[in-house]
Order: C-alpha cells, then sequence, then structure tokens
C-alpha cells in the first residue's frame, strides 16, 4: 500500500458517535452541491432549532495535511458547533490533494463563499454575519481566500477562526521550532504539503501567509487565533498573529497548553478550553458580547 492509500485509510471513516451527537440535536441536517468553476462542490449543512428567520452563518473548512477528506469527526464537530453557537453551519467536503492540487480546491472555496454570499439568505443565513473557520489545512486556505477578497476588494467576512494554521509552508517541517516532533504527523503533513503544491510556489503569500506584506494584511478581518502548545505550527501561527496586529488587524490569539495538533475535532486535551474561546469570540462577532473565558491565562 502506498503512502497516500495508508493515510486515507487510518481516517477513511464516517462513523460517529451516536450519543454524542445526543447530546447535540439539530432541526436539519442535509447535503448541498454548490456550483463552482470546476462543478460541484459537496457542502454539509447543519441547522439548530431556532425561531429565528436569519441565522448567523459560519463557513468551515476541516484539516487533513490538504490530502485527507471529510470524516465522522468533522460530522461530529459539525453538530457541536451548530446547537452550541445557534449559527447556520456549512461544513465544506472540499476536494483535496494530490487529485485536485493547488489552486483547484483555493479556487473553489472562493467560488463556494461567493455563492454562499448569493444565497445565504435561501438557506436561512445572513449573508451579512459570516464568519470563516478552518481546523489546520482549512485554516490555512480561510486565509488566503480572505487575502484575495482584500486584494479584489470584495465583500469579507465577519471574522476569522484559524485552529492550528500552518502559516508558512517552505522549509522542512522536522526543523521547526518548538512543539513536540511526532515523526508521523511530520510525515502526513510534509507529504499532504508535496502534494499540494507539487510545482512548488511555498513563498506564495495565499499559501503561506507569514509571507505577506503588512499593505496586503491591512484591512483584514478580525481573527482568532488558536494554537496547540505541542504543536510544530505554534511559532509560526502566534508570528502571523503578530504580523496582523502590527498591520491593523484586530487579533486574539490563544495557545491551549498541553493540546496537540488537531485536538478539536479529536476531542483530546484542551477540547473543551478551545471550543469554550470559540463561542466567546462568535458571540463577540455576532453581538459585540465576547467575554473571556479564561482571563488569567490569555
Amino acid at each position: 500500500m502506498d503512502l497516500l492509500s495508508q493515510i486515507r485509510s487510518e481516517c477513511a471513516n464516517l462513523s460517529v458517535n451516536k450519543d454524542y451527537l445526543g447530546r447535540y440535536p439539530l432541526a436539519e441536517t442535509k447535503s448541498l452541491f454548490v456550483p463552482t468553476r470546476y462543478g460541484s462542490l459537496l457542502v454539509h449543512l447543519y441547522r439548530p432549532h431556532t425561531k429565528k428567520d436569519l441565522l448567523p452563518t459560519i463557513v468551515n473548512f476541516h484539516g487533513g495535511a490538504f490530502i485527507k477528506g471529510y470524516r465522522g469527526q468533522d460530522i461530529e464537530f459539525s453538530h457541536m458547533m451548530a446547537y452550541r453557537s445557534g449559527s447556520l453551519y456549512l461544513d465544506v467536503d472540499y476536494k483535496t490533494a494530490p487529485e485536485h492540487p493547488f489552486p483547484y480546491t483555493f479556487e473553489e472555496g472562493l467560488d463556494l463563499l461567493s455563492y454562499v454570499e448569493s444565497h445565504a439568505e435561501d438557506l436561512g443565513g445572513s449573508k451579512d454575519n459570516l464568519v470563516l473557520m478552518g481546523q489546520s489545512a482549512g485554516a490555512n486556505l480561510i486565509t488566503g481566500m480572505t487575502l484575495t477578497f482584500l486584494e479584489e476588494g470584495r465583500k469579507l467576512p465577519t471574522g476569522l477562526i484559524c485552529c492550528y494554521p500552518p502559516c508558512d509552508l517552505t522549509g522542512k517541517l522536522a526543523d521547526k521550532k518548538g512543539g513536540i516532533k511526532d515523526p508521523r504527523m511530520i510525515e502526513v503533513a510534509s507529504f499532504g504539503i508535496a502534494c499540494y503544491l507539487p510545482h512548488g510556489g511555498t513563498e506564495n503569500p495565499l499559501i503561506s501567509p507569514l509571507f505577506a506584506s503588512k499593505d496586503q494584511l491591512k484591512g483584514f478581518p478580525p481573527v482568532l487565533i488558536i494554537t496547540a502548545e505541542h504543536d510544530i505550527l505554534c511559532d509560526e501561527a502566534l508570528t502571523f498573529a503578530r504580523h496582523l496586529a502590527e498591520a491593523g488587524t484586530a487579533v486574539t490569539a490563544k495557545t491551549i497548553l498541553g493540546a496537540r495538533h488537531g485536538f478539536l475535532p479529536r476531542r483530546t486535551e484542551g477540547h473543551e478550553e478551545g471550543e469554550a474561546l470559540i463561542l466567546s469570540y462568535l458571540r463577540f462577532l455576532q453581538n459585540g458580547q465576547y467575554t473571556n473565558p479564561f482571563p488569567s491565562v490569555c
């Protein structure tokens, strides 16, 4: 079995914990097929029980080193987020590398966001209260997409929530400072980057936002950046947060102590703290009411 098949076989699991989903009952879940320049894109819609006509909208891009597809852990995370945030939650089942290298997934995502802006109200969501969220590779994607919106003068999202984002895809992952060097994580992530970028171009700010200039970052919407203490991507994400702040962006950055990469959908150490921070930040973005759930450490 080649490495790609091995990686995908390890995570190709759409089974869910029914007891966990039972804690977060929803009014509706369904699949949408959104038209893009490349054809249809599958998006999973999660709608909470509510009497509101238009809900705040969250568009999420899952993680997976650019090569892993939608998994059971993503379904569980989506249920929890839709229920606890009271938002229309759209989880993007984007196409992955190596079959679809950059810029395929990136441009597919841009088309999706244009569609959501035009059709949010038809789906029961607000186009004026739209938050982008992503984990790992997904956080990288939404950051680059927002840079594109800025460059093209398009309407910006209300804010971004970037969970353990890779911000510098240049160099070798094993050479990064900080975190715990997990050989398997480094192998998978390095392979994923090579699949996503077979022709190089890692210094492109749309791929490595750490290389974006201050001028390119000016006007960036509010951002929450969540990092994991034991993640080798932690330092570069915090450096990117500083770059955003220097460009005038309202940034909240928090390192979850004891956490490892991917801790949110996996529900490993630190996930409850991360969830509380995300929900508090969403309240701030949606109605201006931000309560720091961890004032002594944030």
